[in-house]
């Protein structure tokens, strides 16, 4: 049972700390819903690193002055220091990203960091072994499962799935549906630049108001799910 002896929860998980987490927490303030959002440490202050997604420059990341409180009510977790490749880093370079970032975020924001997100959701066998190691509860992946089992991999975290997903309307009408009899979890993640226009946030916004304020769904951030 979640808490108040629900057995459905629903939670999200964003990453990068980008510009356009301001309005993507006020719409899910709005509505009561909880999400995580996985930063890296190292970007806090750099707004010189930019990519192009879909023809457009995201603002790569939020100066560490005006993230402070932006994420009160929510949960920050680790996305390593410069959002290094799993896959590519060496072993010992990607162990200091998970641990350094863990330190840092801990120290910028005095909260506890219980779990992380692997950058382009890459990860290897011993990359799971330093999670464990470092005591994280759980390192989310990009591999969507689209079901609602409560997650039996841990560390591994893979959502149900992206929040722009083809399905995402349909998931929903059936978790509201579902009368479960054993824990059961709808995960969405993705990160807040992919909010393209103004159509993208009134469908994300129609989704929100849709799957709130029930009282048989725990609405809880990432760790939340095993606390």
């Amino acid at each position: 049972m979640f808490k108040n002896g629900l057995k459905k929860a629903i939670t999200f998980s964003f990453d990068d700390g980008v510009a356009d987490d301001i309005r993507l927490v006020a719409l899910l303030n709005k509505y009561g819903l909880k999400a995580t959002f996985n930063l890296n440490s190292g970007m806090l202050s750099n707004r010189r690193v930019h990519w192009m997604f879909k023809d457009v420059r995201p603002v790569r990341s939020l100066y560490y002055t005006e993230t402070i409180n932006l994420y009160d009510g929510h949960e920050i977790a680790s996305h390593t220091v410069n959002h290094v490749d799993p896959c590519v880093a060496t072993p010992i370079a990607f162990y200091n990203e998970l641990l350094l970032d863990k330190v840092y975020l801990e120290a910028l924001y005095k909260t506890e960091i219980r779990g992380m997100a692997f950058p382009y959701g890459r990860y290897t066998d011993e990359t799971v072994e330093m999670i464990k190691k470092l005591n994280y509860l759980y390192a989310r992946t990009t591999k969507s499962t689209y079901s609602f089992d409560f997650p039996s991999e841990l560390p591994l975290l893979h959502p149900t799935c992206r929040f722009n997903d083809a399905k995402l309307f349909q998931l929903a009408e059936q978790f509201i549906e579902l009368e479960p009899t054993e824990k059961s979890v709808f995960y969405i993640w993705g990160h807040s630049f992919e909010f393209l226009t103004e159509n993208d946030w009134q469908e994300f916004e129609k989704f929100c108001k849709i799957i709130s304020g029930r009282e048989d769904i725990f609405y809880c951030t990432n760790s939340q799910l095993f606390l």
